[in-house]
Order: structure tokens, then sequence, then C-alpha cells
């Protein structure tokens, strides 16, 4: 048996520390390059192609409609099944728009390029392609939808930017509310009246809604 006080021990066994530690280094550097790789993939779900117009203003038409309807009593409750197709169109067409008339020229974020949904029976994908000065990225995430206490939660489970997950922990101290993000589920229309988001659910390839008129 050895000594453990010889020199040579010491050497022996350092120099196997060290390849060791340089193979971990290694292997390290190989994740991160892969890891790397994936941030400037394409998800499998997204889709390039530019939705219809007439989609987008087919579904803002009918939605406005039914929202400034006179109804009686009894009435006021009602619901509606927005497909994948009618809200991607309305994404691409009519959000940056809508949100510039509200919010100024200057409100939509730079970098800020298409965004999608992808409704997979009751499975919701949300994603936004950021744009770089390296090219492009695609941030998205499967996302979970509930009305409490009259907000609109929108909880994300697992964010991803291209194929790389991101891990949940990294977005709670980057981000203020972390992987869930909230807005209020009513809505003040011209003539005095509230509409009141009561219920969500992802359902059948379509995102449904429960939504109610009443006097403020």
């Amino acid at each position: 048996m050895g000594n453990r006080a010889d020199p040579s021990f010491w050497d022996k066994h350092a120099t196997k520390l060290i390849v060791a530690t340089m193979l971990l280094v290694a292997l390290l550097c190989v994740f991160v390059v892969v890891q790397l790789a994936g941030l400037n993939n394409t998800p499998e779900w997204w889709v390039n192609e530019t939705p219809d117009n007439e989609s987008a203003v087919r579904l803002e038409n009918a939605i406005t409609t039914q929202l400034t309807a006179i109804r009686k009593p009894g009435e006021e409750r009602w619901s509606v099944a927005l497909s994948e197709d009618e809200i991607n169109a309305w994404l691409s067409h009519r959000l940056r728009p809508t949100i510039e008339t509200h919010r100024g020229d200057d409100a939509w974020p730079d970098g800020l390029g298409a965004l999608r949904v992808e409704i997979n029976d009751d499975q919701l994908f949300v994603g936004a392609m950021i744009e770089h000065s390296a090219g492009r990225s695609f941030a998205w995430s499967d996302c979970a939808l509930s009305i409490e206490d009259g907000e609109l939660f929108v909880r994300f489970s697992t964010p991803r930017v291209g194929t790389t997950r991101v891990p949940t922990r990294v977005l709670d101290r980057v981000l203020t509310n972390g992987t869930t993000t909230s807005l209020r589920a009513s809505l003040d229309l011209e003539d005095g009246r509230t509409a009141r988001i009561l219920a969500v659910r992802v359902h059948g390839g379509r995102i449904e809604l429960v939504i109610e008129i009443r006097q403020k």
C-alpha cells in the first residue's frame, strides 16, 4: 500500500483532479454552446405566414357588435369562442394599431415583431418574435388562463427562448411578476356600461369567454 505522504501520491492524484476538471469544463462548454445554439431555433408550432386581414376585421366587428348591442333584462350574459386563426389574424393586423391609437405611436416595444398563439386541444401556446442585432429569437411558453377577483391571470409554465428552456427562477429575478401576469378583466364602454369577463377556458382548440354587460 502506498504512503500517502509520498509526494508522488499527490502528484498522481492532482493530475487526475486537473484532468477531471478539464473534462468537466469541456462538457460544460459543449452544453452551453448547444443551449445557446437553441436560442435562435424556431418553435415547431410557429407559422411565419401572415394571417388574413379579413379574419381580423370580421372578429373585431363581431365582438364590437356584441359589446354595443342593446340587451333586454336577462340577456346581459353572452359567450364567444375564438379560434387560433382568428386570434392570430387580430394579433397580426389589429393589435399594434390598437395600442398605438390608445397609447401613442411610440408605445409599441422596440424589437417586438410578430405575435402568435397555438391552441392544441386544451393547451395554449403564446409566442413573440424578438428582433435584435444578431438576428431574431422566439420567446414562447405554454400558459394557463383564469379569472380571479376581477383580474385575468396568465400563468406561463414552461418559458423558452427558441428551443432552450428558461428556468422560472431566472424570470422571477428578471421580471416583476415572474411567470404570472394579470390585467383587468373588464372594459368600460362608451355608453356607460361595463363588459366583464366572468370565465375563460381553453377547450377544443378555442378560447372560450363568458362576458356580462352591466351598468356601472
